[in-house]
């Protein structure tokens, strides 16, 4: 695993759905970086609208794909959710990315 891109979000909005379409559409491939979600703060309803749009990428994206991971944790602190997702990485090299950026198809290649 080359990257794992760390993405905090706190009460998140449809511009997570954005942010993750984005990081599905790269150039690089799929199988050199993984996604990883880490909710912070409030878990319902937010938990449960992201599980059900992870389950929709199987649908829509072709294989192969990036593993998606979606991690919780209730200290509300973007600080916090960023560490939690490093100890969750395996990749050699990491990346935050907000819950409301797009990426362009290059980002994680350049």
């Amino acid at each position: 695993m080359q990257i794992s891109v760390i993405i905090p979000t706190y009460k998140p909005q449809h511009f997570l759905w954005q942010t993750l379409e984005s990081l599905l559409e790269q150039t690089l491939d799929p199988e050199q970086f993984e996604i990883i979600i880490v909710l912070n703060g409030p878990r319902d309803p937010y938990i449960t609208h992201i599980n059900e749009f992870i389950a929709t990428v199987d649908e829509r994206f072709p294989e192969p794909r990036p593993e998606i991971r979606l991690l919780y944790t209730d200290k509300p602190s973007v600080s916090n959710a960023r560490n939690h997702g490093i100890d969750a990485s395996i990749g050699s090299y990491l990346a935050f990315i907000d819950d409301d950026d797009w990426v362009s198809p290059t980002y994680l290649s350049d």
